[in-house]
């Protein structure tokens, strides 16, 4: 290569360093996930699932089912003038979708830099399992332009004893979000 040809190459580089930026993930412009953390009974293990963040089971089968808690982290645009209960609405309409779904009950949690929402529902899941589950999503401000909410799901089967059914309520709404230290 000719010293010309390389005078060119390096006054294309200084050119395009110019033009280009570096962005960082985390930073303030793309925040990292809300932090959270949950509280389960020993006995309980990871479980896996493609597509949570976290994912617990209990260790034994109760009637061809592992009650578990899986937790997930959405990220959503913040526009200006954003309504926390409408976003936490529209992932509730997620719910509509499960095969015979009935939702029992559906608490609304204001105020406060995190609303949140509780529900209740049952429906119809693999092999026709009646299954109840126990969902809780906290709105989360993280930037000027966006929000997460963290959303866990509690799931067992319909018929399983009290004990079970309470440990699982417990192990979702032990759901905290923010910075643990």
């Amino acid at each position: 290569m000719d010293e010309d040809a390389r005078d060119d190459d390096a006054s294309d580089d200084a050119v395009a360093d110019d033009a280009w930026m570096t962005l960082q993930y985390p930073s303030d412009d793309f925040p990292a996930p809300s932090p959270f953390r949950l509280r389960v009974p020993t006995g309980w293990g990871a479980m896996v699932s493609a597509d949570a963040d976290l994912a617990v089971a209990q260790r034994d089968v109760v009637g061809r089912f592992r009650p578990n808690v899986i937790v997930k982290v959405h990220r959503l645009p913040r526009p200006a003038g954003a309504q926390p209960d409408i976003d936490l609405d529209v992932l509730l309409t997620e719910d509509e979708r499960l095969p015979g779904v009935e939702i029992v009950d559906d608490e609304r949690r204001e105020g406060g830099e995190a609303p949140a929402r509780r529900r209740l529902m049952h429906y119809v899941g693999p092999e026709n399992v009646r299954l109840r589950a126990r969902r809780l999503l906290v709105y989360v401000p993280v930037a000027g332009h966006a929000a997460d909410v963290v959303s866990a799901v509690g799931t067992t089967p319909d018929d399983a004893d009290f004990d079970v059914v309470a440990t699982v309520d417990a192990v979702v709404d032990s759901l905290k979000v923010g910075r643990t230290d």
